[in-house]
């Protein structure tokens, strides 16, 4: 990742994309708008920290993106679709900025640390350091930067889309029924007050071990179902909460000969479980 070449990113800062910002950052604040004065172009306007984040946008068309849409060189291939912001730094110069003159201005982007962290198949997740700088003029050699900007992106494999899966909707029954099972009286998985004043969630949360009892129930179904064998192992991880209310979606696609994947979406999506499966074909 780190030979890929640098993108070079022309614009020009025209008051509009800021103007817009402002409106937008003022309203959720309450504030008052901006005036429409803002919108006039003067060679001492800076541009408000932050607001560089609304220029210099990315240029791929759209068949060319990555297949969460994103851009495909920030990840190392098209096995890692899954990325969050993970953070960043940002660096103002000495000099006056940049500002909002509708001149030229360039940003220079290029990927800098690369970190794996994680060996195992599903724990593999990758963070990349972009570094994108910004100064004046569309040249790009050797020269000083009005503005220096780290953004950190944590990008994780994610599966393909399954093969089979089941949505359900667990209810506060279901989990004071399971909390019984297994004498777990942890207040998190039965008290909505709990969960939220003391550990700051919205309400009481799924059990990490009813995920992995449904996750072995809908394989097992499926996968004995269909004449395929039985699990002989799973190894799994947690990532995100689940609560109670909301829809889960346990999902199972087979990779190759006996192996197989199975994973949880939260209600919009996002994965909060997801385990490696070996199938044992002899055992029907």
């Amino acid at each position: 990742m780190k030979s890929r070449p640098p993108k070079i990113i022309r614009d020009y800062l025209t008051p509009m994309p800021s103007h817009l910002l402002t409106t937008t950052l003022s309203d959720l604040l309450h504030a008052p708008p901006p005036l429409s004065s803002s919108l006039l172009m003067s060679s001492e306007r800076h541009l408000p920290q932050g607001h560089h984040l609304v220029y210099f946008p990315l240029q791929t068309a759209a068949s060319g993106l990555a297949f969460d849409g994103a851009d495909r060189d920030h990840a190392p291939s098209g096995e890692f679709t899954k990325r969050l912001w993970a953070g960043g730094e940002v660096r103002f110069g000495g000099g006056q900025g940049l500002v909002l003159d509708g001149r030229a201005w360039v940003c220079r982007e290029e990927i800098g640390d690369v970190r794996v962290k994680g060996g195992g198949k599903w724990d593999e997740r990758v963070f990349v350091d972009l570094w994108r700088r910004y100064g004046l003029g569309h040249g790009v050699g050797e020269r000083s930067w009005d503005v220096e900007e780290r953004r950190t992106l944590v990008i994780i494999k994610y599966p393909h889309p399954p093969t089979h899966s089941i949505s359900l909707i667990p209810t506060p029954s279901h989990l004071f029924h399971f909390s019984a099972l297994t004498f777990n009286a942890h207040s998190i998985h039965l008290d909505p007050g709990y969960a939220r004043w003391q550990d700051g969630h919205k309400t009481i949360l799924v059990h990490g071990p009813l995920t992995l009892a449904l996750m072995l129930r809908v394989l097992n179904d499926h996968v004995a179902g269909a004449g395929r064998g039985l699990v002989k192992s799973i190894v799994y991880r947690n990532y995100a909460p689940l609560y109670v209310g909301e829809e889960m979606t346990v999902c199972v696609r087979r990779v190759r000969d006996e192996e197989w994947d199975v994973w949880v979406q939260g209600p919009e999506g996002g994965m909060a479980a997801k385990g490696s499966v070996v199938v044992d074909a002899s055992k029907m």
